[in-house]
């Protein structure tokens, strides 16, 4: 298990630690637990914190031009940015405390319009409770990511997964956006072959705002594997990423070096 595996891991179970603090804080009374209230973080503020890191993530900074080698896959990993990691974070400790309190809940409605409510006030917190651990779920296994394997692309998002095979690909693309684009788009040509499990919301398309890697050495990446067979079988392996930098950060004339 790699450093950074190790710290995503431990990163989410701190939320959930600091998710669960905060909810106990919430249900305790404040006259047997005074210092309940200070545990409370205001979920106003979390939600705009939340909404503000959306905001910058595109904004963000070109990554590295490189990927996580992970021979045991075998597969070229892109791991989630920190604020792609911040973000569930937030959306966590802000989600679940006000889950656990609807849950909680012990009033009895005496009209329509409060029974109305209190229904959707039940079926709601369960759902807020569900979101915050699949949120959780998804840093401990480090997603938002991608994944290039000897079979194709992979994309794993907090709901779902998206498999496209090299096969599937156009050769000869994608080509290289602009920097600060959001996404690579991803021409398929044969969409029969496309495995889509889960939500996913991106398309056929690779979000780039959550991902902490140059966006032109993974556009490059992904064109040359989709163009050169040849070259698959090696994928995950040290000595074909250590061919993949040097080809693809030596200059801009040698991008689609075969």
């Amino acid at each position: 298990m790699s450093a950074g595996v190790r710290a995503g891991r431990g990163f989410a179970v701190g939320i959930a630690v600091v998710a669960m603090a905060a909810a106990w804080a919430r249900l305790s009374p404040p006259a047997a637990e005074p210092w309940a209230s200070l545990a409370i973080l205001p979920t106003p503020v979390l939600l705009i914190a939340s909404v503000a890191l959306a905001a910058w993530l595109p904004r963000r900074r070109p990554g590295p031009a490189s990927f996580a080698v992970v021979e045991r896959g075998p597969a070229f990993h892109v791991p989630p940015s920190r604020l792609a990691l911040g973000m569930p974070a937030i959306l966590v400790v802000a989600a679940v405390p006000i889950g656990v309190s609807l849950i909680a809940r012990s009033d009895e409605p005496t009209s329509l319009p409060f029974v109305v409510l209190s229904i959707v006030l039940a079926v709601l917190g369960p759902v807020l409770v569900g979101l915050g651990a699949a949120f959780v779920y998804a840093v401990w296994a480090g997603w938002p990511a991608v994944a290039l394997t000897p079979a194709g692309l992979r994309l794993s998002v907090y709901f779902g997964t998206l498999t496209v095979p090299w096969e599937a690909l156009r050769p000869g693309t994608p080509v290289r956006g602009d920097l600060s684009a959001p996404r690579v788009d991803l021409t398929v040509d044969r969409p029969d072959l496309v495995l889509r499990r889960g939500i996913v919301l991106t398309g056929r398309g690779v979000p780039l705002s959550y991902l902490r890697v140059n966006p032109w050495f993974l556009t490059d990446a992904i064109r040359h594997y989709a163009t050169h067979p040849e070259h698959r079988a090696a994928i995950g392996t040290a000595a074909e990423h250590d061919r993949l930098v040097r080809a693809f950060t030596s200059g801009p004339d040698d991008r689609d070096r075969p």
